[in-house]
């Protein structure tokens, strides 16, 4: 969310997606491989470009796609069904970065064993133990409030159940490291977009986060010097000049000025020089 422009001041939703063929794991430090950043204030041009990144980069009925976000409104798995089209097999998965988020924020009066144990559970799979987590935090709460928080949780992770379960899978024990990164890559746009109070109108935050993009992407200075096709010729409206030509002030213009070179100065004079070309040309 980035602050508009104008009163009152609005926010505007910049739409993120990021395409990666793996990770490479080096100690603790994980690097995503081949990664394309797409931004817009627009989702659907986003997904639109999306589309046309994988369908010009990929043959995507050769093609296994793994895809990860947080289920909210505009990437739930339907709208990544929709983009994998014709693929060979595609995966969805909720992304560990919102998933532990949740399990914390819900379980925070719970102490750390039980969440760090309920989210351990899901790392390996064991999905036959997430009940009796669930239960013991139930009769562990001591107030509405907290019931209600377990309550809510029970029912995130049933609505999510299909997008969690794959999370466990030894088939995917790589993949899930980088899932959630699309989250920490958004602080190359918080940095630039945000900080000191700054804000934006609609065609300068575009301009800019296409300049982001460039840049992660790898291919700003190709960028500049490539000259846009426009769909439409450019061309005058010339209707609308000829009234303001008519209402245009007639200027007076001075006319031609008239001068002479004298004859008596001195011929070792500059004008005396000139006078002497101009006299030995007759």
């Amino acid at each position: 969310m980035i602050k508009s422009k104008g009163r009152p001041s609005k926010q505007l939703t910049v739409h993120r997606f990021q395409v990666y063929e793996g990770v490479e794991i080096s100690g603790h430090r994980h690097r995503l491989l081949n990664r394309h950043v797409i931004s817009s204030l627009s989702h659907s041009e986003a997904l639109k470009e999306l589309k046309a990144y994988l369908d010009q980069h990929y043959d995507l009925s050769q093609t296994k796609l793994i895809t990860g976000s947080d289920n909210g409104s505009g990437y739930q798995p339907s709208v990544f069904d929709d983009i994998a089209g014709m693929v060979q097999s595609h995966q969805h998965m909720l992304d560990r970065y919102h998933l532990n988020r949740k399990i914390r924020t819900r379980l925070s009066l719970m102490s750390k064993a039980l969440v760090n144990g309920l989210i351990k559970a899901i790392d390996h799979g064991h999905f036959d133990q997430l009940p009796a987590y669930l239960d013991t935090a139930e009769s562990l709460a001591l107030d509405h409030e907290t019931q209600e928080d377990v309550r809510q949780l029970r029912a995130y992770l049933k609505r999510n159940w299909d997008s969690i379960r794959p999370l466990g899978d030894s088939k995917f024990a790589k993949v899930i490291h980088s899932l959630g990164s699309c989250e920490i890559n958004h602080r190359r746009y918080t940095y630039r977009l945000k900080h000191q109070g700054r804000s934006w109108t609609k065609a300068g935050l575009s301009a800019m986060l296409r300049v982001i993009d460039a840049q992660q992407n790898g291919n700003l200075p190709a960028t500049l010097i490539t000259r846009p096709e426009f769909a439409k010729p450019l061309s005058p409206t010339i209707p609308r000049l000829i009234p303001s030509l008519l209402r245009a002030n007639h200027e007076i213009h001075q006319g031609i000025r008239h001068g002479s070179i004298t004859a008596d100065t001195s011929y070792s004079s500059p004008v005396g020089h000139l006078a002497a070309v101009f006299n030995n040309s007759i």
